[in-house]
């Protein structure tokens, strides 16, 4: 199986029910910025039908911290035990290899957008000024989320040791058997906990598609595309249906019908030197 779902930059970004800005059907410009500039469609977000939200829920787990930095738990739990989560990164000077993490469940929430949704989506006012504005670069819309819930953390300081002197006394003609130099002591201190209370859901992967125009033949009107953008992402579906790979043609030819291909010219170019894409850019 292939990877769809790229890792989440920051465990700080709630999910859409936690009051979080990323949302299926949210359109951003790229990945590098996630969670740190505002989505394209953010004021003009179009609602999802209940009837084409699809949701994966799974049971979640407690580990320690030297499990999760194994990788025993995926990329995402190894990135969080190095990283930290929550409250805990207050406490990143006793953090140690037996803090336990726990974590109540975990859903994938996703969708696969209609034709008509990704039309529709694209002609948003705030998105088409920005893909025209942007020489028609590609955009992302969200389609799937992976979110951590109910993480909790304690935090265990490790064993230590002291050593106790008692200093003796040194009198003549002291009891038979009687010790009177100093003395020297183990003792050993308890290991302690520092529990942070349960933090905030957070979001662990994002699955999106790429949209873009792109014109097959010169003397056809450029086209909608989208794609599942594949390219470093590290997490697998969570046996989702109907998931779509590779180009999907948008039929309706969105920009010829509102009049955006005058003044425009095609041009063609190499992406990470493998795929051509084709740009419709405006006449210098």
């Amino acid at each position: 199986m292939v990877p769809t779902y790229h890792l989440s930059p920051s465990f700080s970004l709630g999910p859409p029910d936690r009051g979080g800005e990323l949302d299926l059907g949210i359109i951003i410009d790229n990945l590098k910025s996630l969670g740190s500039e505002r989505p394209l469609n953010i004021d003009c977000h179009l609602r999802i039908d209940d009837r084409e939200l699809y949701c994966d829920h799974k049971k979640g787990f407690t580990s320690t911290r030297a499990q999760m930095e194994r990788g025993e738990y995926g990329i995402w739990a190894k990135f969080a035990a190095q990283a930290g989560i929550g409250g805990e990164l207050s406490w990143t000077t006793e953090r140690t290899a037996n803090d336990t993490y726990q974590f109540k469940a975990f859903d994938t929430i996703y969708f696969n957008p209609t034709r008509d949704y990704l039309h529709r989506s694209m002609n948003l006012p705030d998105v088409n000024d920005f893909v025209v504005g942007s020489g028609y670069k590609p955009v992302y819309m969200i389609t799937g989320l992976k979110i951590a819930r109910g993480p909790a953390v304690k935090l265990k300081r490790g064993k230590s040791r002291k050593l106790k002197v008692d200093l003796g006394l040194n009198e003549p003609g002291g009891l038979t058997g009687f010790s009177v130099g100093p003395r020297f002591h183990n003792s050993e201190e308890n290991e302690e906990e520092m529990s942070i209370e349960e933090s905030e859901d957070f979001i662990i992967g994002i699955r999106v598609k790429r949209l873009y125009y792109k014109r097959w033949c010169f003397w056809k009107p450029a086209q909608l595309v989208g794609e599942v953008y594949n390219k470093g992402a590290t997490m697998l579906d969570s046996d989702e249906g109907g998931i779509q790979t590779g180009e999907e043609v948008i039929d309706e030819d969105i920009i010829e019908s509102d009049g955006e291909m005058a003044g425009m010219t095609v041009k063609m170019e190499s992406e990470d030197g493998t795929n051509q894409v084709t740009w419709i850019v405006p006449i210098l």
